[in-house]
Parts: C-alpha cells; structure tokens; sequence
C-alpha cells in the first residue's frame, strides 16, 4: 500500500537534492573563480576547503542570501544543508591550518 506521507517526503528529498545539485555548480564556479586547482574540486569536501577567505565570504553571502530570500522551503533546506557543510569544513580548515602554522613555528624555533 502507498503511503502519501512517504511519497511526499520522497518528493521532498528529491527536490533538496536537485537543489544541492545547483548549488554544488555555484561552489564549482566560485572555486573556478578563485584560481582553486580542477584536482581540489573533485568532491565538495575539498572545494570548499580550498577555497581561499574572500571566497568564502563570498560563497557564504549567495547561500545566506538564497537561504533568506527564497519562498522555497526545499531551496532553503538545500542552502542551508550547504552552509553548514561550508561551516563546518571551514572551522576544521582553519583549526588544522593553524596547528600547521604553531608546529612549524615550534619547530623552526628548536632548529635555531
């Protein structure tokens, strides 16, 4: 037996997907855009990753505008799904870009 309240979560699901899609060409372009390398592009996880800050400033202002002024709830989720995916790789970017930054700094340090 079919159940509507399935089917349309179905529905549903495909539409944030469709959405997420679209928004992972804008990641592309952005990334594109900012010099990001075709080899650092070949998963989401990465692209974002690479991308450089004024980048990300921007990527964060077209998926928080999106988020904000959609009457599409699916184009929200998607929009937001992204940002906290962006947020996410960002933070654990920089933390890991920073303990690069103090263990050479520590160790240049040692060898003089």
């Amino acid at each position: 037996m079919f159940d509507q309240h399935n089917g349309s979560s179905d529905r549903q699901s495909d539409s944030v997907s469709c959405h997420l899609s679209l928004l992972l060409q804008k990641v592309d372009e952005v990334a594109q855009q900012a010099g990001v390398s075709t080899s650092s592009q070949l998963d989401l996880t990465s692209a974002l990753a690479e991308l450089p800050e004024p980048a990300r400033r921007r990527l964060r202002l077209v998926l928080e505008s999106i988020r904000a002024n959609t009457d599409s709830t699916d184009l929200r989720t998607a929009a937001h799904r992204m940002l906290t995916l962006a947020t996410k790789v960002w933070s654990t970017n920089s933390y890991e870009a920073e303990n690069r930054r103090t263990f050479f700094l520590v160790d240049f340090n040692r060898s003089q």
